[in-house]
C-alpha cells in the first residue's frame, strides 16, 4: 500500500509502513518541537510545529575526522552549495521556504549527531507543508546528503591530502578577520606580509605589459628576459654563476619549494629540517611521501642548528637538508662562519642535496648576506629559492624562482609543465622591472623593518614572563611563553601556547600564531610587518592581557 501526499515536493510517494512508529512528543511548545529519529532509516518522526528541530542519531561515521562543521563549510567537502542538496532551503515566495540556521556534524564516539533547525519564512508554511510526508521526505534527503559527505571524505579525498595539516597561520588570520567582521578591533600580527605598497616603477611596468599585449601563455620556466635578469641579480649581489637555463620561475617561492621537493624526493627519503621552521616545509615533504627529520634549535642557541646536530641527524636515507636564512618564524640569520661550519659537515655526504630558502635575503639587519650556494663544496647540489614577494612588497604578484643544477631545473620544469605551466605574464614583467630597476626601495623597507624590530623587541622585554631574542632578519619575533602555562583568567586555563594565542586573540584582540605550527611548542610568533603605532598598541594589549593571568 502506498501513501501519496500531493503537497510533497515532486509528488513523492511513500510506503504506508514508513509511518509506523511515529511518536508525537507529549510536551509541545509554540517555540519549537524536537523530533528524535533514532535509526539510520529515519522512520521515526513526530507531529509538526512551525519550528522544527531534527536530531538524527546513530549515523555511523566510522573513523571519519569531521567535527563542528557548519553549513558554510559543508561545501568544502561536497564542492557544492548546501542548497544544491536541499533545494527547498531557498524560498520561492509562492509556497514553501526555509533556511538552515544550524547544520553541525560532530564526532561523538564514532557516531554523528546532526542538528537541523528550520525557520519558517512564508505564510503558507502551515497550510501546505506541515505533514508527516514532508518530514519523512526531509529526513531522507538529509540521510542521502550525509552519505554523500561520508563517501566523499572516505573515498574521493586522497590519502596525501588527508595527511596534510591545515595552515595555522591562515586559520588564525581567518579567525582575526571574523572578529573584525563583528566590529571588534583586532590587530593582526599573524600574517607574514609586508605592509608596504609595491613600488611605482614596478606597477608601471605591469601596466605597460598589458598595453603591450603580454597576455598570452608564457614559457614554462619563465620569460627569458626575466631569467636573464635573475641570473644577473645572482651574479651581482651573491657572486653566483647561473645560466638562464638553470632558473625556473614559478607562481611564488612556495611553489618553487614544492616543485623541488616533489621533483627530487621519493617515498621514504629523509629530509632534515631545522626547527622552528615555516609551516609548509613539513607538509610539502608529506606530499612527496618523504620522511621529515626535525632538528630542534631553541632560543638559547638563537634558533640555529649546530654542526653537531646536523651530523647526528644524517643517515643513509638522508636525501636533502632544508635551511632558511633569514628564518621564518624566528628572524635568525646564519653568519658566513656558521654556514661554513654546516657546509663542512655536508661536504662529507655528496649525495645529500641542499635546499636554501633565501626569500628574506634583503630583510637583513646584519649588514651582509651569504648564500649557501656560494660555497664551492656544495654548489653543484644546492638549490636556491627566492622571489620578489618580501623584498619588493609583491606578495600578491606570486613570482618566485629556483636557481639550481641544470638537472634539477629540468626536472622542476617538467613537473611544472604538467600542473601549472608558466607564471602570470603580467607578474613576470613586473618582476623583471623589480630586478632591473632602481633598488632604493629595498633599503627603505629594510630600514623601516629594522626600526620596527628594535621597537617590538624593546616592548616585549618589558613584559614579565616573555623570553625574547633579537632577530637579525625577516619581520618576526618568536618569544618563549611557557612561564604562562598553568595560569588562569577566570575559568580559562592556559595549558599551552595554542591556548595562549587564542587567549591573546579573544581577550587582548591581538592575533598571533602558536609556535607548534612551526614545529616548536612553547612559543608564539608575532609579525611586526605593520605600522609602528600598531606595534605599540598590540604590545600594550598583550602586556595587559598577560597581566590578568594568575
Amino acid at each position: 500500500m502506498l501513501y501519496t501526499d500531493t503537497n510533497a515536493p515532486r509528488g513523492h510517494t511513500y510506503p504506508a509502513e514508513s509511518f509506523t512508529g511515529f511518536r508525537p512528543q507529549k510536551q509541545r511548545s509554540k517555540e519549537k518541537l524536537i523530533f528524535n529519529c533514532q535509526h539510520v532509516d529515519l522512520q521515526r518522526c513526530a507531529s509538526l510545529f512551525p519550528h522544527i528541530h531534527l536530531h538524527l542519531k546513530d549515523i555511523s561515521l566510522e573513523n571519519i575526522a569531521i567535527y563542528n562543521q557548519n553549513v558554510n563549510n559543508i561545501k568544502c567537502y561536497l564542492g557544492r552549495k548546501i542548497s544544491d542538496y536541499f533545494p527547498f532551503f531557498l524560498c520561492s515566495k509562492t509556497c514553501f521556504g526555509t533556511y538552515c540556521s544550524i547544520f553541525n556534524l560532530q564526532m561523538l564516539k564514532s557516531r554523528a549527531i546532526l542538528t537541523l533547525t528550520l525557520q519558517p519564512l512564508c505564510k503558507f508554511w502551515h497550510l501546505m507543508w506541515l505533514n508527516h510526508t514532508f518530514i519523512l521526505y526531509l529526513c531522507q534527503i538529509i540521510e542521502k546528503t550525509i552519505k554523500i559527505i561520508i563517501k566523499t571524505m572516505t573515498t574521493h579525498i586522497s590519502n596525501r591530502v588527508q595527511s596534510l595539516s591545515p595552515s595555522q597561520t591562515l586559520a588564525m588570520s581567518q579567525k582575526s578577520n571574523e572578529l573584525k567582521a563583528q566590529g571588534i578591533d583586532v590587530i593582526n600580527l599573524s600574517v607574514g606580509e609586508p605592509d608596504f605598497n609595491t613600488p611605482d616603477h614596478i606597477k608601471e611596468a605591469a601596466k605597460q605589459a598589458i598595453d603591450n599585449n603580454f597576455s598570452f601563455y608564457t614559457p614554462v620556466p619563465g620569460y627569458m628576459s626575466l631569467r636573464k635578469a635573475i641570473a644577473a641579480k645572482l651574479k651581482n649581489e651573491n657572486g653566483l654563476d647561473y645560466t638562464p637555463e638553470q632558473i625556473v620561475v614559478s607562481g611564488g617561492a612556495k611553489q618553487s619549494l614544492c616543485n623541488v621537493i616533489l621533483s627530487v624526493i621519493n617515498p621514504g627519503d629523509e629530509v632534515i629540517i631545522p626547527t622552528p621552521a615555516w609551516v609548509s616545509y613539513v607538509e610539502m615533504v608529506k606530499l612527496a611521501e618523504g620522511v621529515n627529520v626535525l632538528v630542534p634549535a631553541a632560543i638559547e642557541q638563537d634558533f640555529k642548528v649546530t654542526p653537531e646536530q646536523l651530523e647526528a641527524a644524517i643517515t643513509p636515507k638522508t636525501r636533502m637538508v632544508l635551511i632558511c636564512s633569514p628564518s621564518n618564524p624566528t628572524g635568525s640569520v646564519y653568519t658566513k662562519e656558521e654556514l661554513a661550519a654546516l657546509v663542512k659537515v655536508l661536504a662529507k655526504y655528496p649525495d645529500v642535496l641542499v635546499l636554501a630558502d633565501e626569500i628574506y635575503e634583503h630583510i637583513n639587519f646584519t649588514g651582509s648576506f651569504t648564500s649557501l650556494a656560494s660555497f664551492p663544496e656544495i654548489a653543484d647540489r644546492t638549490i636556491v629559492v627566492n622571489g620578489v614577494s618580501k623584498a619588493y612588497a609583491m606578495t600578491g604578484w606570486r613570482i618566485g624562482y629556483i636557481a639550481a643544477p641544470l638537472w634539477v631545473a629540468k626536472a622542476t620544469n617538467k613537473l611544472q609543465s604538467q600542473y601549472t605551466s608558466g607564471a602570470s605574464s603580467i607578474a613576470q614583467k613586473a618582476a623583471e622591472a623589480a630586478y632591473v630597476g632602481p633598488q632604493d626601495c629595498i633599503e627603505e623597507m629594510r630600514v623601516a623593518f629594522q626600526r620596527r624590530r628594535d621597537l617590538v623587541v624593546s616592548l616585549a622585554r618589558e613584559i614579565p614572563g616573555l623570553k625574547v631574542n633579537e632577530p637579525q632578519g625577516a619581520f618576526y619575533l618568536f618569544p618563549e611563553v611557557s612561564s604562562y602555562f598553568g595560569k588562569k583568567y577566570g575559568d580559562r586555563v592556559i595549558n599551552n601556547a595554542a591556548d595562549l594565542a587564542m587567549y591573546l586573540l579573544e581577550e587582548g584582540h591581538v592575533a598571533t600564531v602558536d609556535g607548534e605550527a612551526f614545529c616548536l611548542p612553547g612559543y608564539i610568533r608575532l609579525s611586526y610587518a605593520t605600522s609602528d603605532d600598531n606595534i605599540r598598541e598590540a604590545m600594550r594589549r598583550i602586556k595587559d592581557a598577560l597581566a590578568k593571568l594568575a
